[in-house]
Order: structure tokens, then C-alpha cells, then sequence
């Protein structure tokens, strides 16, 4: 049987389509090869990424947690310190508030024991023997003799707008050393008025077991109660404050007196005086606030003042 060579050129063809085929075949196994070889090296990579992102977070947590212990440890020092520091101050202060306390005890000792009581009316000047009325009045017309004798009110005066006269209100204080320890007397202020015979700033030494008398005297006149009110505060009381020291000036007492003097009234154009104040008293004691140590409290403040420079 002879060849027919016009049919060769389609066998070629198709000899090379199957070579075509086969090589795609060959090459597509390879690619396929290949991808499930580069998928099982990726899945391999993000395993052991992903074990590293866990061995990461693991020294996190871990860096955390010695973070913490550090924190924590470091919070039980301050606490630790805080309290021993609170400690050392309580102990201290403590300390401090024994010595204070022992130190007040020692000048406790040396402090006279004084008390003060007021009364109504005094003296009359350079006598001792004649009692001045706790109120009374001079004529407002004669002339002013700072020395002479009051008239004692003793009944409800109605005095009509012509009627003038200068009122006197008088009180006296006994200062009484009951201690064996001389005492200083200061009298530091009074509202208004004056102490007879004695100088602004003047002191009183007042021995021990010895009483001594001072005497306040307020001068007004009807015009001026009219005109100013009779509710207006000097013309209804008398405040004053005594200082009571031992003579080196280390402890101080204060006596302090508000004394009732409303003895006028307004009613309409006439002047109403009474012989006696809205509450009548007899005597009164100084009201004794806290004592005070004063160069102690000099000391400190000077200590405080150091310790803040």
C-alpha cells in the first residue's frame, strides 16, 4: 500500500497538536504542582506567623504582668512608707503635745488665780466712803464739774425736749488675786467711756491675796441721746476686756464683760430714763475664755515661720 504525502502535512499537525496538548497537560500539572506547593508553603508561613504573633503576645502579656508586679510593688513601698512616715509624725507630734502639755503644767503653776466682778455705781473722787449712783445726772445748764456728785436717778424720769441734762453712768470692778503670785492687770479696750485716774495703757500690779477697785465712768448727754438713738451700742452697753498676766508675761487670762446699760427709751419727742437697766443686775463675773501661753505661742510661731522661709 503506498503513502499518500498529501496527507502528510495533517499528520504533522497533528502530531503537533498532541505534543501541544500533552506539554499543556505537563504544564498545567506542574502550575497545579506548583500553586498546592506554594499554598501549603503560605499556609506554613502563616502557621508560623501566627505562632509567633502567640509567643508575642505571650511575652506581652508577661512584659504586662512584670509591669504590674512592678507597679504594685512599688505602690506597697509608698504605703509602706506613708505609714512609716505617719508613724514617725503621730509619734512625734505625740512627742511634741507631751512636752507642750508638761511645759503649760509648769507655767499653770505660775499663773495667779484672778477673778473680776463688776457692779453697778462707783465712788465718789478721793472718798471711799460715799457711793456713787449707778446713774445719774448733772444739770446741763451749770457748768461741768467732772468732780462734783451726780443726782441719783431713782424714779422713771419723762423729760420733754427742753429739759437737758448731762447723764452719768458709773460701774465698778473688783480685781481679786486669790493666788499667792502677783498678778499684771490690763485693761485692753472698753467700748466707751472712761477709768477714772487712770492712763490709757496703764497697768495694774496686783499682789497676792489683795483686791483692788477701778471704776468706769460714761458721760452723755440728753441731746445726744435724742439725736442719735438711744439703741446705738455705747449707749446700751459696756464692753470691756481685762488682761490678767503674771508678771513675766508667760500665761494670759482674758475676762471679758457686756454689761446691760439701757437705761433710756424714746417714746415720741420725750427722753424716758430709768433708774435701772432692761434687766436689772446686781453683779456681774467676766466671762474667762481659753487661756493662752503666750511666748510658748511666740515660740511656735516663730518655729513655724523658720520652718517656712
Amino acid at each position: 500500500m503506498s503513502a499518500d504525502l498529501g496527507d502528510v502535512p495533517t499528520w504533522i499537525g497533528g502530531v503537533s497538536a498532541f505534543l501541544a496538548l500533552g506539554a499543556a497537560v505537563l504544564a498545567a500539572r506542574w502550575t497545579a504542582k506548583t500553586a498546592k506547593a506554594a499554598e501549603l508553603q503560605v499556609d506554613e508561613i502563616r502557621k508560623q506567623v501566627a505562632a509567633d504573633l502567640g509567643q508575642l503576645e505571650l511575652a506581652r502579656e508577661d512584659a504586662d504582668r512584670q509591669v504590674r508586679a512592678l507597679q504594685e510593688a512599688e505602690e506597697r513601698a509608698k504605703r509602706t512608707e506613708a505609714r512609716a512616715l505617719a508613724a514617725e509624725e503621730r509619734e512625734r507630734a505625740a512627742s511634741e503635745a507631751a512636752e507642750e502639755r508638761f511645759i503649760k503644767a509648769q507655767l499653770d503653776t505660775r499663773a495667779p488665780a484672778v477673778y473680776v466682778r463688776a457692779m453697778p455705781g462707783g465712788r465718789a473722787p478721793n472718798s471711799a466712803a460715799d457711793a456713787l449712783p449707778s446713774l445719774g445726772y448733772l444739770d446741763r445748764i451749770a457748768p461741768i464739774d467732772w468732780n462734783s456728785v451726780p443726782v441719783k436717778v431713782d424714779s422713771v424720769m419723762h423729760l420733754e425736749s427742753t429739759q437737758n441734762y448731762l447723764f452719768v453712768r458709773h460701774v465698778s470692778f473688783a480685781l481679786v488675786n486669790c493666788s499667792n503670785i502677783s498678778a499684771r492687770v490690763d485693761i485692753l479696750r472698753h467700748s466707751v467711756g472712761e477709768f477714772v485716774g487712770m492712763r490709757s495703757g496703764q497697768e495694774i500690779i496686783l499682789p497676792p491675796s489683795e483686791t483692788r477697785y477701778v471704776e468706769w465712768r460714761g458721760f452723755i448727754h440728753s441731746d445726744d441721746l435724742r439725736m442719735a438713738g438711744v439703741s446705738k451700742p455705747e449707749n446700751c452697753f459696756l464692753q470691756v476686756e481685762f488682761w490678767v498676766r503674771d508678771l513675766g508675761m508667760n500665761v494670759r487670762d482674758s475676762h471679758l464683760f457686756n454689761l446691760d446699760l439701757r437705761y433710756f427709751e424714746n417714746d415720741g419727742s420725750r427722753l424716758v430714763v430709768k433708774p435701772e437697766p432692761a434687766y436689772p443686775w446686781t453683779e456681774k463675773y467676766g466671762e474667762v475664755a481659753e487661756r493662752h501661753y503666750e511666748r510658748l505661742e511666740a515660740q511656735k510661731a516663730k518655729a513655724e515661720e523658720g520652718a517656712n522661709q
